[in-house]
């Protein structure tokens, strides 16, 4: 007990104090009885080393962690292996997270290597060693990893360790790269791709691979457009975990841009809702070197890689490309200079450029070789002779083609003519039998024609076709090129591959949609052709397609949208599965929205677009960003759309006065206050499991799990009712999670899992928030404790008391008028460096309504495994397929009973016979059900009941309203009961 105490001590005083948290948790850990071996000690000790460690990571102290590592190895012995293993790698893993570079992170892993060999621990061995390798390339140790990297591959593929596996060819790809072996880093990195798409990736891990995808395709062969598709994918997934790694995605985009040509495309990422967070000297350091190509001044750019030289000389893939280029900028620079002259003398341009004037000499040279300007070099007078580019005269070039055509339309022409000649006798005997049909006053038959020769190919074609596109596909994206919606140089390799490996009907349809979409504005039409494909072959699955659907939707007014765009000055960008407007507004320098800006707006007619809710929503409030959810196979919208205001007020102020407007005559909208779904519902889980355990396994199978919440059994209060609650840290880590956990494939503790949205929370009404007076405050830091933010608020009213929990708190207060003006005033203010968010908190729901919200959770768990299963539950149960078998003690392929914990006994064998021996029974009601009857043609039983046409059996009382006595009764369905249907 007072070990217990003291650890709560340690907590509560290291988030004020953390040296003196430190030498409690020390005290924890290092001065416990060695021989206390209870379960409670053993615990305690186990969460003061991980705290303790947490706390030297913070504050940057690698020796002292390296020592603690060193130091609980004897107390490993005291735990399971699965928990001493879990330690070793979380203390390891926090160790080199620290970065420390002190020098002694390699020889602590070999330690720990050595110690997990000794203790014949295989799988930590294997994980510290692949550690080790990615220590190994951290310190440029190439041969080393590479050494290892091989030893380990071949011990993981025996054992099929595909989540390992996977890390360590990432990490072979790596250094083959950093060795500049790109031939062996790109086969590396395609066995690291192939491992990941026959198991469940990790985001961080999938993000990885693109970020690695992106630099090979930079470093081999120079294409930025694939690479920035890549490192989009890359920032997006490291985005999702919050990993700082999505900095260096961001940086390698802005990159691909910069060498692209295309520097002002710069402004317009960084500016953007997501890489707003990461504004700071690294991003600053990519703008002014765009901004610096963007002018073409080589002074500008040096002055740049001076200030700062940090951020772009340290990165080895920054600094590489830079390289390339200086010598870009270098001719950019000299070609601007120059421009007005034509004839300029050495001297000067070295001069201007600041750099020595044989180097000069030598890169003139060089640019007119390359034919970068027509010019010669006087270097008896030093003078630079430039010559007025002349005009290439297309005369022969087209005079070459028309002839080409020619011969293809004589050539045509004449396989015509013989094709008609071999036809003469034929076409005349037809003709003899028209004339007379012609003379008795019958109308006379047309001539069939014959075929008509294509359009000759564009030079694009044969690029298809050596691409290895099919000849059909390949003509048909050429009719596109023609149309000139796209360009062959739009599309980069990601499209083409899927494109080529789609099915050729297919390919087809996909094409035929995608040239009736509309692409006005469309910024990635690579992009937008793979959503289309995605889509389309989603539907073919679900047998939704069979034929391209008509474009006979309304289109939107683009005169319209073109006239707001350009008077908000906002952006328009559409992709399959939206149409985004804005985001963040022209010159927005605010932080962005928080939650409670935006608003959900469903009901929306199909036919309707930005045109018309643009003007509705901007009566309301500033817009941030408007998101209209479109259908790819209808081209019209999904119904509903996401706004986001720059203010709560806006939000509030769209809620109250559209919601429930009439848009249409008969067409009201639902608008109201969006907030992400970060929770999902778990069905069909083992009741004995705990809390602990639930977050521990749900923990490994996805990301981004901050919360279970589980619910006690009414009849035994340890166990848990079957289900759980997962929250997560971001609605696009749940959804991930549902994506993941829903396939069907994904079994916890042997159990088919049913996994669904939880239910939003019911809002409680206005009266019942009128009279609220505690505060909910959220974003808090860790060291921010409870005394001080009872400071805080004690400036605007008397406190009673504050409960911190984790990064929120409560706050209560006397008066609710006081309680309002605090949280007026403190909401969005800084506090220990955070900026909090302050809101009235919602009141515990009653006791009665809760129970009958998990009651309804139970009864929908059971409809939803007996769908699965082919078995209709409940008064709408459909037809199943799969006869009950063996249902004994409440569980039938390990889904709980709920309907008063009843236990069949007995089993319903396949066959036309059906019989119940020994009928049901109640737990808890004591009696055992009579015989179920003689076997005949009995199938339905309806609330319990048998309905058997022929002789009865005994009736029996096992369940309530149970009809099963005379021949052709049928009995009475219990309200709420199962139905089964054979």
């Amino acid at each position: 007990m007072a070990t217990a105490l003291l650890l709560e001590r340690a907590e509560a005083i290291s988030s004020i104090d953390t040296e003196k948290g430190i030498s409690i948790y020390k005290e924890i850990v290092w001065k416990l009885d060695p021989d206390a071996v209870d379960e409670e000690s053993i615990r305690i000790k186990e969460q003061g080393i991980l705290q303790l460690g947490e706390l030297f990571k913070k504050e940057k102290k690698a020796k002292e962690l390296g020592e603690l590592i060193k130091a609980t190895r004897p107390f490993l012995a005291l735990i399971s292996k699965a928990k001493a293993a879990k330690l070793v790698r979380s203390l390891v893993d926090m160790f080199l997270d620290l970065e420390a570079g002190i020098g002694i992170e390699v020889p602590l892993c070999l330690e720990c290597i050595e110690w997990a060999k000794q203790e014949k621990r295989t799988f930590l061995r294997q994980s510290l060693e692949a550690r080790l390798v990615a220590l190994y390339f951290d310190t440029k140790m190439y041969t080393e990893a590479l050494h290892l990297g091989s030893t380990l591959l071949k011990e993981l593929k025996k054992l099929d360790d595909k989540n390992l596996l996977v890390e360590v060819q990432l990490l072979e790809s790596k250094t083959y790269h950093a060795l500049s072996n790109l031939p062996k880093a790109r086969a590396a990195l395609t066995s690291a791709r192939t491992t990941a798409n026959s198991i469940y990736c990790a985001p961080k891990m999938q993000a990885a691979l693109d970020l690695q995808s992106g630099v090979l395709h930079a470093a081999d062969e120079r294409d930025f457009k694939t690479a920035y598709s890549y490192f989009y994918e890359a920032f997006e997934g490291y985005d999702s975990v919050e990993s700082g790694r999505a900095l260096t995605a961001l940086k390698y985009m802005l990159l691909s841009k910069i060498m692209l040509n295309t520097p002002d495309d710069v402004a317009n990422i960084v500016s953007g809702k997501l890489a707003l967070k990461y504004a700071g000297r690294h991003i600053d350091a990519m703008k002014m070197v765009a901004t610096s190509s963007h002018k073409r001044s080589l002074a500008d750019f040096k002055l740049a890689l001076e200030m700062y030289g940090a951020e772009l000389k340290n990165d080895p893939i920054v600094r590489a490309h830079l390289d390339t280029l200086y010598d870009t900028m270098l001719e950019q620079n000299l070609c601007r200079i120059i421009e007005p002259y034509s004839r300029v003398q050495v001297d000067f341009i070295a001069k201007t450029i600041a750099l020595p004037m044989g180097q000069v000499e030598k890169k003139l040279s060089q640019m007119i070789l390359d034919k970068k300007f027509h010019g010669i070099l006087d270097q008896g007078e030093g003078v630079l002779v430039v010559f007025e580019e002349t005009p290439v005269d297309k005369t022969f070039e087209s005079s070459l083609e028309t002839i080409h055509s020619m011969g293809k339309v004589v050539d045509s022409l004449y396989h015509k003519a013989k094709k008609l000649s071999a036809e003469t006798a034929a076409a005349a005997t037809q003709q003899g039998e028209s004339g007379m049909a012609e003379g008795n006053g019958e109308p006379k038959m047309d001539q069939k024609e014959g075929e008509v020769d294509k359009e000759p190919h564009s030079e694009d074609h044969g690029k298809l076709i050596e691409y290895g596109l099919d000849e059909k596909v390949a003509s048909k994206l050429d009719e596109i090129y023609k149309t000139g919606k796209l360009a062959h140089a739009d599309l980069d390799e990601r499209a083409l591959d899927a494109l080529k490996e789609f099915p050729v009907d297919g390919a087809l349809n996909v094409l035929t949609q995608f040239l009736d979409s509309n692409l006005e504005h469309v910024s990635n039409k690579s992009a937008f052709l793979c959503g289309v494909m995605k889509t389309y072959r989603q539907k073919s699955r679900a047998g939704q397609t069979s034929q391209v659907p008509s474009s006979a939707a309304k289109a939107p007014d683009e005169d319209k949208i073109r006239a707001i765009l350009d008077r908000t000055g906002y952006t328009l960008d559409v992709t399959t599965g939206q149409r985004k407007y804005g985001g963040p507004p022209p010159n927005w320098e605010k932080p962005t929205p928080g939650n409670g800006c935006e608003v959900f707006c469903g009901k929306i007619p199909r036919d309707m677009y930005e045109d018309e809710l643009i003007p509705l929503f901007e009566k309301c409030g500033v817009i941030w960003d408007l998101r209209l959810m479109m259908d790819p196979m209808t081209g019209q919208n999904r119904g509903y759309a996401f706004v986001t205001f720059t203010t709560r007020d806006a939000a509030q102020q769209a809620v109250r006065e559209l919601d429930s407007y009439e848009i249409k005559p008969g067409k009201t909208l639902k608008v109201n206050i969006s907030v992400p779904n970060l929770r999902l519902f778990v069905g069909n889980i083992p009741k004995s499991r705990g809390k602990e355990e639930i977050m521990e396994e749900f923990g490994k199978l996805t990301a981004g799990l901050t919360e279970v919440i589980i619910y006690s059994s009414p009849d035994d209060k340890k166990k848990n009712r079957g289900f759980c609650f997962l929250e997560y840290e971001s609605h696009k880590a749940a959804s991930l999670a549902k994506r993941r956990l829903g396939t069907g494939r994904v079994k916890v503790w042997g159990c088919d899992i049913i996994v669904d949205w939880a239910d939003p929370q019911e809002e409680p009404d206005e009266e019942t928030m009128s009279k609220v007076k505690v505060l909910y405050v959220r974003n808090l830091t860790q060291d921010c404790s409870e005394e001080k933010l009872k400071e805080a608020f004690e400036s605007f009213g008397k406190v009673e008391r504050v409960k911190k929990i984790k990064d929120y708190a409560f706050v209560h207060f006397e008066d609710r008028d006081q309680a309002l003006t605090a949280m007026n005033e403190l909401n969005g203010k800084d506090i220990n460096g955070a900026h909090i968010e302050v809101s009235l908190a919602k009141p515990p729901s009653d006791k009665k309504k809760k129970e009958e919200m998990l009651r309804a959770r139970e009864r929908r768990m059971m409809q939803m495994i007996g769908q699965r299963a082919g078995i209709g539950i409940g008064p709408r149960g459909g037809p199943g397929g799969t006869p009950l078998r063996g249902l004994t003690r409440g569980d039938y392929g390990g889904f709980p009973w709920p309907w008063g914990g009843s236990a069949w006994q007995g089993r319903w064998p396949a066959g036309n016979a059906a019989a119940w021996p020994g009928g049901a029974q109640p737990r808890g009601a004591g009696q055992r059900g009579g015989g179920g009857g003689a076997a005949g043609a009995a199938n339905t039983w309806q609330g319990g009941q048998q309905q058997q046409r022929g002789a009865g059996g005994p009736q029996s009382n096992s369940w309530p309203n149970n009809g099963g006595g005379a021949g052709g009764q049928r009995g009475r369905q219990v309200a709420g009961g199962p139905k089964f249907t054979r």
